[in-house]
Order: C-alpha cells, then structure tokens, then sequence
C-alpha cells in the first residue's frame, strides 16, 4: 500500500531534478505524477535539510559524488 510520504530518495529525485536537469517545477510535477506544490514543498524541504543535517547532506553528496552548493 503506498503511504502519502514520499521516501528520501523521492525526495531527493524530485529536488534533483530541479538542480541537476534544471527542469522548472511544472515539468517536475508532470514527469513524477505530482502536483506543482508537492515538488515546491519537497525542494524547500530538502533544501533546508540539507543546510541543517550534515548527515544527510553527507550521504546526498556521495550518492551524487559531488559537493553541493547551497
């Protein structure tokens, strides 16, 4: 049964494309069958995470193998 929370990884997937593929939010929404606000509130989200849990920001630079700037 899926769960309304998207996992980390979507999470990420959905901020990444937004970084990485420089995609704007709308095409972000349509490509994972999404709303607009859901992708907006998930790059907020993952924004300010990775500004405040070094942690995870740790394990997202080496799954990408590159520092990120934010």
């Amino acid at each position: 049964m899926p769960t309304r929370r998207p996992s980390e990884a979507r999470q990420v997937a959905l901020s990444g494309l937004g970084w990485w593929a420089e995609e704007e939010l709308t095409a972000i929404a349509r490509r994972m069958g999404v709303s607009y606000s859901a992708v907006s509130r998930r790059v907020t989200a993952v924004t300010q995470r990775l500004r405040e849990d070094p942690q995870f920001r740790t394990r997202v630079e080496r799954v990408i193998d590159v520092k990120l700037k934010t």
